[in-house]
């Protein structure tokens, strides 16, 4: 994403930090771990699509705020057409996969 936004890429990871550890504290997310030798293989990281995001200040805030907006646009369309209450939908918000094990059914 930060290629497409033509950003760095450290500043992208500060600007989402905040909201990634929230994400994980849930209890929602996934590791994949080999289980012999515990290397990390992939992550999900999800949330429940209703819980509220904290309104703090994140770091680079106002120079990513039309991406905010858009997210918010695409949610507010999503939860026009479902009625949806607490724990009827997951947000992935990353999926990611290490590169010697994709296409491996992870």
């Amino acid at each position: 994403m930060h290629v497409a936004l033509n950003t760095d890429l450290e500043e992208y990871r500060a600007y989402l930090r905040p909201t990634f550890f929230d994400d994980i504290k849930d209890g929602l997310s996934l590791a994949a771990t080999d289980a012999t030798s515990g290397e990390l293989l992939g992550v999900l990281v999800a949330r429940d699509l209703l819980k509220n995001r904290p309104k703090n200040h994140l770091p680079f805030q106002e120079k990513y705020k039309l991406i905010s907006k858009l997210f918010q646009m695409l949610e507010t369309s999503y939860l026009q057409q479902r009625h949806l209450i607490m724990g009827d939908a997951l947000l992935v918000d990353m999926a990611a996969v290490s590169l010697p094990h994709t296409s491996k059914g992870i």
